[in-house]
């Protein structure tokens, strides 16, 4: 276990020539996080699948660009995920095995669904 386990990040991190939030911005981001998208979207008890959809994503996208932790993000953000789905009544979400590179498909959609959120 790292001793900044648990903690928000205190330095800058990016991965695949992504720049994640600066460290500075952690602890407002989730701030705002936590009183916009999750209390817009959680409990997740929408009654069509396009909102649960919309939810999730959003939610995900949202985690991971802030990226408030060292190590975890993509984890906690699934974790995130599979609790919405199963308030929502779906099933267990099914993500692929993990390997190399796999964080790319993920930060393009979260750029694609940034770009969608600012234009609104």
């Amino acid at each position: 276990m790292y001793p900044w386990a648990g903690e928000y990040r205190q330095v800058n991190i990016s991965k695949g020539g992504f720049v994640f939030a600066m460290t500075a911005q952690v602890s407002r981001l989730m701030l705002k996080f936590e009183r916009k998208e999750l209390k817009r979207f959680t409990p997740c008890t929408f009654d069509n699948l396009g909102g649960v959809l919309e939810a999730l994503a959003i939610t995900h996208c949202e985690l991971v660009l802030i990226h408030p932790f060292r190590e975890g993000n993509g984890r906690l953000s699934r974790l995130l995920s599979q609790r919405m789905a199963l308030q929502s009544g779906l099933q267990l979400l099914n993500y692929p095995a993990s390997r190399a590179n796999s964080a790319r498909p993920i930060l393009l959609l979260c750029r694609q669904v940034w770009s969608v959120i600012t234009r609104r």
